[in-house]
């Protein structure tokens, strides 16, 4: 079950996410993120979401998402982590992709 949670939920679950549930806010640094981290936007009924898929430098990153239905799922380079209306989210207890060869 904590590994095979995808939805229905809001953006705004992921923008203030209960402390409760499987995902925390974490901080927007280089050191804090992680590969499939999510940067997380919210105002009144809008939000957007998008996932980490290579951590850049600057500031940006490569972000997976869907910016819409007419362009679908694409990675492309943001600049959400050094957006004040972004926050940053991670999911509780994650298990590295490594696992169980991590060398860390």
């Amino acid at each position: 079950m904590a590994k095979n949670v995808h939805g229905p939920y809001s953006t705004a679950e992921y923008y203030a996410p209960d402390p409760d549930w499987q995902f925390k806010t974490i901080g927007k640094t280089y050191f804090a993120t992680d590969y499939m981290d999510a940067f997380v936007y919210q105002s009144g009924d809008s939000g957007h979401i998008g996932m980490i898929y290579v951590e850049g430098s600057g500031g940006a990153d490569y972000i997976i998402h869907a910016k819409s239905d007419a362009d679908g799922t694409t990675i492309t380079y943001e600049t959400y982590r050094s957006s004040s209306a972004f926050r940053a989210v991670a999911r509780k207890d994650w298990t590295p992709e490594c696992y169980p060869r991590c060398t860390f």
